[in-house]
């Protein structure tokens, strides 16, 4: 039975290990996490290094696809014709010749891809040295304080708070201990920093742009609920009957997200509901916080970002590394294109081989672009 002296806002660190996971956080950094957070207030414990980069064993899009298709027939002294075009029994040296061209065309694509690949491993391969440099100064830093004590005892060493500089994450605001502390993921791993309030990042701030991009993909996803409307306009009561008790894929319930709504709403269509959800949720950030704080939520506190439309789609932190490339692949690298790309479009760019379109991913992400565009 978990110990109810171990407390964060009401919850148990179990619960703790299980919300944080649910908002994204891999099952190793929650786990980091949540013992920091024992070790801070209950004790000491061992220091466990974790990479917070990803370095997979191996890629499959590298794997080189050269089949060279080019196949040459001798010629025979005195015997062989040699000609340009192509005839009966003698392909001529222009067909010949265009073999080559494209065995030559398909190696160059798969010399591209290498460099490309040998690009992406280096660029892991710094963030993954600058991770250890981290570590071996902290472990410096320990060893040093150890010679000067002549005692082995704890040692509380400072993080790297230059690793908020770049490649951060914001992932919300909690307490400990009734102090308020912000949560980052950082290239050092997960950090919690007394939460500062130059600038109102709220923990609701992410749930609230995300709750109108999970409402649109649960309805992609669960077309009983698209037939409502077939038989006239539904209302936000008739909603919550049938979808009340029902949550997103990142745990929000549905009767939460549709709060925004007023009590005698009705809509013609599925679309309408969406966006005016997007766009009461919209009105509801900027009127309860500022809208730097709120793209500052979405694009990292040092963005740069004033208007969300013109933003770039590669500085978004709510979409997963391998769908922004996807995306971004297709010319839609900005926030304003994402908006204006049709949902069906969307759903083929972002389907994996062999699958059927993605609907749901695609009426997440338009979504979250309609509520990042209204925030103006």
């Amino acid at each position: 039975m978990p110990n109810p002296n171990l407390n964060l806002q009401g919850m148990t660190a179990e619960e703790v290990f299980n919300k944080v996971t649910q908002a994204g956080v891999s099952a190793s950094d929650a786990g980091i996490l949540v013992g920091s957070w024992i070790y801070q207030n209950f004790g000491s414990t061992q220091r466990v290094f974790n990479y917070t980069t990803q370095f997979a064993p191996s890629d499959p899009s590298c794997a080189p696809t050269f089949n060279r298709t080019f196949v040459h027939t001798d010629w025979l002294d005195g015997q062989s014709v040699v000609q340009a075009e192509q005839t009966t029994g003698e392909e001529g040296f222009n067909t010949r010749f265009h073999h080559i061209e494209k065995d030559l065309d398909q190696l160059s694509a798969d010399i591209a891809r290498l460099y490309n690949c040998i690009g992406e491993v280096r660029k892991e391969m710094a963030q993954i040295l600058d991770e250890l440099r981290a570590e071996i100064n902290r472990i410096n830093t320990d060893v040093f304080n150890l010679q000067q004590q002549g005692t082995i005892s704890p040692v509380h060493t400072i993080p790297n708070f230059g690793g908020l500089v770049a490649n951060n994450k914001f992932l919300g605001v909690s307490k400990l201990d009734n102090v308020q502390m912000s949560m980052w993921q950082t290239p050092q791993g997960l950090m919690m920093l007394p939460a500062a309030q130059t600038i109102n990042i709220g923990p609701t701030t992410l749930g609230r742009l995300s709750g109108p991009s999970g409402l649109a993909r649960y309805i992609a996803e669960n077309p009983q609920i698209g037939q409502l409307f077939t038989k006239g306009p539904v209302t936000k009561e008739a909603l919550l009957q049938q979808v009340g008790d029902a949550t997103t894929s990142d745990g929000q319930p549905l009767k939460d997200i549709l709060a925004v709504l007023p009590a005698n709403s009705s809509y013609s269509s599925s679309d309408a509901l969406v966006n005016d959800v997007a766009e009461r949720q919209a009105a509801v950030l900027r009127t309860t916080q500022s809208k730097d704080a709120t793209l500052a939520a979405a694009f990292g506190v040092n963005t740069t970002v004033t208007n969300a439309s013109d933003a770039p789609i590669d500085q978004l932190q709510m979409i997963d590394a391998d769908t922004k490339a996807t995306l971004i692949k297709q010319g839609i690298d900005t926030v304003g294109k994402l908006q204006a790309t049709p949902a069906s479009q969307l759903a083929t760019i972002l389907a994996k081989p062999g699958q059927s379109p993605a609907s749901g991913q695609a009426a997440e992400l338009g979504t979250l672009a309609k509520t990042l565009t209204s925030l103006h």
